[in-house]
């Protein structure tokens, strides 16, 4: 199930069902079990997760450097994950990672690293400067892009940042990731 170019470059075959004769995109590896559909955007030098879920018109792009998610991912439809970190002055290009289990919904975009088990939410967006950590929470259209690392469990809900900890965020990725691919493998539009 390996993602078709949307120009029609073709790659390798990668994921965990060469045999179909499906490509990806020029630099982009695709791991065993993640869901992948046509429509998906992809850009660059990308490494998508084992069980990483995309959502049809979400976009991956690697403009400045390498893009590297983890497994059991779900990226909703519309939500954008960019490399924009600057170039060194000796050529040099950052990895922007996106660790596991993390949820960006709808419309967010993400352009700094993420850690595991985080929510963004819809409109949400972390520039990159900042660096989530683990079990945090962005709310629905709050934006951060200062030069830190979030502490571990930040909640920022309307522009008010708070620590403690939140609902287990882990058990409900898993669920709602279950779902998806059940309802996604049903459908014609998959090509990975």
């Amino acid at each position: 199930m390996a993602a078709r170019a949307p120009t029609g470059r073709a790659g390798a075959v990668t994921g965990e069902d060469a045999s179909k004769n499906l490509t990806a995109p020029i630099g982009v590896l695709i791991l065993p079990k993640a869901i992948v559909p046509k429509e998906t955007e992809l850009k660059g030098e990308i490494t998508i997760g084992q069980g990483t879920v995309l959502h049809p018109s979400c976009k991956i792009i690697a403009e400045n450097g390498p893009i590297v998610i983890g497994e059991g991912n779900i990226i909703e439809e519309k939500a954008i994950i960019r490399n924009r970190f600057p170039v060194g002055e000796d050529g040099t290009r950052k990895t922007l990672y996106i660790g596991s289990r993390n949820l960006l919904e709808a419309y967010s975009v993400v352009e700094g690293s993420v850690g595991n088990n985080n929510s963004i939410l819809c409109k949400a967006r972390i520039g990159p400067l900042t660096t989530i950590s683990t079990g945090c929470v962005i709310g629905v259209m709050c934006s951060i892009n200062s030069d830190e690392t979030l502490a571990p469990d930040t909640i920022i809900i309307v522009h008010r940042r708070s620590c403690g900890v939140p609902p287990k965020a882990t058990a409900y990725i898993s669920l709602h990731s279950e779902i998806i691919r059940v309802n996604f493998l049903s459908m014609s539009f998959l090509c990975k």
